[in-house]
């Protein structure tokens, strides 16, 4: 494979990612719409409550008033194609910092477990399928964790020039991440005791899905509006100019790995 399609190709896969990002905000909004109403405290109570709603919620075959849930089956759709559209958003997370590309290989294996559950999470609503649903949360909230908290290391120690922001994402998606894994514990207890759902259980799944999305978002405009691609392919000043380029043509990967 040539340069040329191989960057054609990881354009495409970032436009697939944002993409992804984006057709899930505006289904979500439309699924909150479609919500019949009703919460774990209150069932009685009309449409979707952004304080005590969580977005598992939006995928219930039934909503929590007992009314079928007409939005249902957007939000899940959305969101199983927000599974499919993270996949090339962490196949070419090592692309992010040419001398990190160890690290960022094992960020991207780990995201795609992320990816994975998110596809199971929209296939199986936790009203018909808690087990499965909530053990896919599980394993998304675990990768996206250490998936965001390696690639903030690499960004914030490359030496490449990378974005500070776009490493100020990634910890806070990791940060994000590990209070919604700490108050998961007190809103498990809650929900069985039939107590008040702490607001801010609820607020930080919202917060650590915008920042989700903010990340994908954020990573893969920072990706599509690169023009120069020397950081990405650094020359061995050992090489000569034919064969620097024959090693191109032959494996674009190969001046990233030295």
């Amino acid at each position: 494979m040539n340069i040329e399609t191989w960057i054609k190709i990881w354009r495409a896969g970032f436009v697939i990612a944002f993409f992804g990002a984006t057709q899930f905000v505006i289904f979500c909004i439309v699924a909150m719409t479609q919500y019949q109403g009703g919460t774990m405290l209150n069932p009685e109570s009309v449409g979707y409550d952004l304080s005590e709603n969580y977005l598992s919620d939006l995928g219930r075959e039934m909503a929590l008033n007992g009314v079928p849930n007409k939005g249902n089956k957007i939000f899940n759709g959305s969101l199983i194609l927000l599974g499919f559209c993270s996949i090339p958003f962490f196949l070419f997370m090592p692309t992010h910092a040419y001398d990190k590309v160890g690290w960022l290989a094992i960020a991207a294996a780990i995201g795609l477990v992320a990816a994975i559950a998110i596809i199971f999470m929209g296939s199986y609503p936790y009203d018909l399928s808690p087990v499965t649903h909530f053990t896919a949360l599980f394993f998304w909230l675990a990768a996206i964790f250490f998936a965001s908290s390696i690639h903030a290391m690499c960004l914030l120690t490359s030496k490449d020039e990378t974005s500070m922001v776009l490493s100020l994402v990634s910890v806070a998606v990791a940060m994000l991440a590990v209070a919604y894994i700490y108050h998961g514990t007190e809103t498990a207890a809650a929900v069985i005791m039939r107590r008040e759902i702490p607001l801010k259980s609820v607020l930080l799944q919202k917060l650590l899905g915008l920042a989700t999305l903010i990340w994908m978002f954020s990573v893969s405009l920072k990706m599509l509006l690169t023009a120069d691609f020397s950081e990405f392919y650094p020359r061995d000043v050992t090489l000569e100019a034919e064969d620097y380029l024959q090693s191109l043509e032959e494996d674009p990967w190969v001046p990233m790995r030295k």
